[in-house]
């Protein structure tokens, strides 16, 4: 048992004790949150050889309803709850998952729709939910432009993106987790 912890090179580097967590990327669509995810569950891998890494996509990705600036309250309701199932489900699966978004990034987009009772309703939700993630990296628009017209996402509107972003980093602030280090960063 105690080999199967040692890494090729002999270092430990699997920290057995630590209970699954969320290690996700946040921030306004076209920043390049999906290519960092790939790039950090490979890393982990890389490091932790015996530990399961897993990777939540993002849950606009199947929506049955308009999303972004169509969104509405059942997309908003569906994205919001699959996204938690999701966490929750790959927590269950894996040692480590690694998130494309955050469920505040949800909010935020319910939030810039004017969905404000539905916003503070999810709010109330995720106080339990949000303490999964170990660590959120944090994409800003002006580091990190990779938007491309994807007809998907209303990508080439930076007005909007930039008003996402700002909503984002309030919550996190409101959350009380832009001044901790230890959880937040910024890219």
């Amino acid at each position: 048992m105690v080999r199967a912890m040692i890494d090729n090179d002999g270092s430990n580097n699997d920290d057995s004790t630590e209970k699954n967590y969320v290690i996700a990327f946040s921030g306004s669509h076209g920043v390049g949150k999906t290519t960092a995810v790939f790039k950090k569950a490979y890393e982990l891998k890389m490091q932790y050889k015996t530990k399961r890494i897993g990777i939540a996509d993002e849950a606009t990705y199947g929506c049955p309803y308009p999303i972004n600036k169509g969104m509405s309250v059942f997309s908003q309701l569906w994205m919001f709850t699959k996204h938690i199932n999701k966490e929750l489900t790959l927590l269950s699966q894996y040692d480590i998952v690694i998130a494309d978004r955050t469920v505040v990034d949800i909010i935020a987009y319910t939030k810039w729709a004017g969905l404000s009772e539905l916003s503070e309703e999810m709010i109330a939700i995720i106080h339990h939910h949000i303490k999964i993630y170990k660590k959120i990296h944090f994409k800003r628009i002006e580091n990190n432009d990779f938007f491309i017209n994807d007809n998907h996402r209303d990508s080439e509107d930076f007005i909007y993106r930039k008003e996402i972003e700002d909503i984002l980093l309030n919550l996190y602030d409101r959350f009380g987790l832009l001044k901790d280090d230890n959880i937040m960063t910024f890219e």
